[in-house]
């Protein structure tokens, strides 16, 4: 839609159809290009010495990347954009370097059958996924404001309460345990202990609106804040000592691993990441 002025002075519209050379490109593969990727990578790990098992696989896992891209819009989406990161830098590229240094794809892993199964139906769920819900449009619920003065006290009320109990919650526990607890208080802390910096943002709101814009801070304000300051201290009371007791865990648990095998009866099924072997 442009605008221009005629001869007498009036603004008139003008409808103008956009071309095929004006319409953003999405970049997205043709069916051709997307054979011959495949082919070229098939037919390089079976010369290489990888299993027909699984070339089978990673061209049907190729194939569903290539297809998933195609559906989110190429590189004309943010979507297809990550999707591409993601594929290239978990999957493709990996492939692309065992043709290119002539390696056998299987070569460097341990399980490399269950390995390239996962990959298979992790990224055909991202393909299903993408078909079924890409054109989807779900209503977002509209969250709920207060309007009153009285609905904003109670929900003030309500994020003071529980996020200065989820936070000291928190701050206790990594203080009696060293930051090692994981119960289900603990967890409960961590999925509420924002409400108290909500309660903050409520505290600002309603002075600002009982003020005209003119104050910002009141006693409200400060009390959360206070809070927070003090669990704070309390949880920071054996800082040194639980992060040092942190980094001896993970040097030694270092230190003291090693790679087994499988004896006996016992096996054991290792899933391993394609650019890691690359």
């Amino acid at each position: 839609m442009r605008n221009y002025t005629s001869d007498t002075g009036a603004v008139v519209n003008q409808d103008i159809a956009v071309t095929g050379n004006d319409a953003p490109k999405q970049y997205k593969l043709s069916p051709f290009i997307l054979v011959i990727a495949i082919a070229f990578l098939a037919i390089g790990e079976a010369l290489a010495g990888t299993s027909v098992y699984f070339v089978a696989m990673m061209a049907s896992t190729m194939l569903c990347i290539g297809i998933t891209y195609n559906i989110l819009g190429g590189l004309g989406s943010i979507g297809g954009i990550a999707f591409s990161v993601f594929a290239l830098v978990t999957f493709v590229i990996s492939q692309f370097a065992k043709v290119i240094l002539f390696e056998s794809a299987n070569q460097n892993l341990e399980a490399p059958e269950l390995t390239i199964a996962v990959y298979l139906m992790f990224y055909f769920c991202i393909m299903l996924g993408t078909f079924v819900f890409g054109r989807v449009r779900l209503p977002l619920p509209k969250p709920l404001e207060p309007r009153t003065d009285k609905q904003m006290n109670l929900m003030y009320l309500f994020s003071l309460v529980v996020g200065t109990l989820a936070t000291f919650i928190l701050a206790g526990g990594e203080l009696l345990t060293g930051g090692g607890d994981e119960s289900t208080s603990h967890s409960f802390a961590v999925g509420f202990q924002g409400l108290l910096l909500f309660a903050v943002v409520l505290a600002v709101q309603s002075r600002l609106r009982r003020s005209n814009g003119l104050h910002s801070v009141d006693m409200k304000v400060l009390i959360p804040w206070i809070i927070a300051s003090s669990a704070e201290f309390v949880g920071g009371l054996r800082f040194g000592e639980s992060s040092k007791r942190v980094k001896q865990g993970h040097f030694h648990g270092f230190i003291g691993s090693k790679a087994e095998g499988s004896s006996g009866n016992h096996s054991y099924l290792v899933v391993e990441t394609l650019d890691s072997a690359a």
